[in-house]
């Protein structure tokens, strides 16, 4: 497997997703991905190393939607690429209307059952 090929103490961030989607960066920068076509080209632009650009939070979905949220820092101007294949209307409204940063929070893992609670 291509995690334990790149060592998995090296692993920086993982999504795994339904029919065995997967996205995985090791601190290195280097990446591999297993998914759709139209989300490997939103992922090699959200990985561009000359805009500094690096994904901070991605979701395999239903029914083959996707959502990869992108940029120099959390804490700095985010970008998202989506498609929800027309399912989840309420997120793609609130999404539009809130700005992307949320989507970091939204996703990131959580560290503790208790981050539940915050």
């Amino acid at each position: 497997m291509i995690i334990e090929y790149r060592g998995l103490e090296n692993l920086e961030f993982c999504v795994l997703g339904p029919g065995n989607h997967y996205f995985a960066r090791w601190k290195t920068g280097h990446w591999k991905s297993w998914t759709a076509t139209d989300v490997l080209a939103v992922l090699k632009k959200a990985s561009d190393k000359t805009r500094q650009h690096r994904v901070f939070a991605m979701s395999f979905g239903y029914g083959g939607s996707w959502l990869v949220s992108y940029g120099k820092s959390p804490k700095g101007t985010l970008y998202y690429d989506l498609d929800l294949k027309g399912h989840h209307s309420n997120l793609r409204d609130f999404l539009r209307a809130n700005h992307p940063s949320i989507l970091v929070s939204l996703f990131s893992p959580l560290s503790s059952y208790t981050d539940l609670l915050t």
